[in-house]
């Protein structure tokens, strides 16, 4: 039976805006393993919608209150996936944004995952408006403690994106996590800090999350923002 997937994020933002990556850990079966089986149960299918409320700090009670939705639709046959994205904007110039993501991603050992994958970005008015070709390495230091390293370019120009991220698990429903990134397209630097809680083991995730962004080149400001996302696997799970 497929399940109904919730989460809630709470979020505090320094900077006009950013993207964040969500990565999503699976265990690969070896190649020979993988030759054998050519079943549907090799196939999964997941969609979402993440409604997101902000609300701006720094301008004073009642000011500068928005709201975005993105909505997705991962395919994924064993390690190998397709992720599509679409984003509402804020923007005068653009209403929305497309990510398109194909990717690859595993287990290298019993404590490293890698994710290796390339994202076009699209937005309806603007039109193509970059790729980011990225590799993303997950290490567990301990049950409790993991490490993620996550590099990404933009081929046509050589501009970088880095990301040095670290997380702790307290138990099955709550973790925590600090990143810290640096994104020469954009030009700026940030960090975030969160902590996620885990409503119903799994089956109905509540997930709460503090996090900031710091824009060095053109100031920020500080946003608290309330994210829901509700997703469901048609196949697989």
């Amino acid at each position: 039976m497929p399940q109904f997937h919730k989460t809630i994020s709470i979020i505090c933002l320094l900077a006009p805006g950013g993207v964040l990556a969500q990565t999503v850990d699976q265990t690969t079966t070896s190649a020979p393993e993988m030759e054998r089986n050519t079943s549907a149960s090799d196939w999964s299918l997941e969609v979402g919608v993440t409604p997101k409320f902000f609300y701006r700090l720094n301008d004073g009670p009642g000011a500068a209150e928005s709201a975005e939705i993105e909505a997705f639709a991962e395919v994924a046959y064993g390690p190998a996936y397709f992720h599509a994205l679409v984003l509402s904007l804020d923007d005068p110039r653009d209403d929305a944004q497309f990510e398109l993501t194909l990717g690859h991603r595993g287990d290298l050992t019993e404590k490293l995952a890698y994710d290796a994958y390339y994202t076009r970005f699209l937005r309806d008015e603007t039109g193509d408006v970059r790729g980011e070709l990225h590799g993303k390495f997950d290490y567990s230091v301990s049950e409790e403690w993991r490490a993620t390293v996550d590099l990404g370019v933009e081929p046509e120009r050589g501009d970088w994106v880095y990301k040095l991220e670290g997380g702790y698990t307290f138990n099955d429903r709550v973790d925590a996590y600090a990143f810290v990134e640096r994104d020469d397209i954009l030009d700026y630097t940030g960090y975030e800090v969160g902590v996620n809680y885990d409503l119903d083991e799994g089956n109905a995730p509540l997930d709460a999350s503090l996090l900031s962004y710091v824009n060095h080149t053109e100031g920020g400001d500080t946003v608290f923002a309330v994210q829901i996302t509700l997703s469901r696997f048609l196949l697989g799970d």
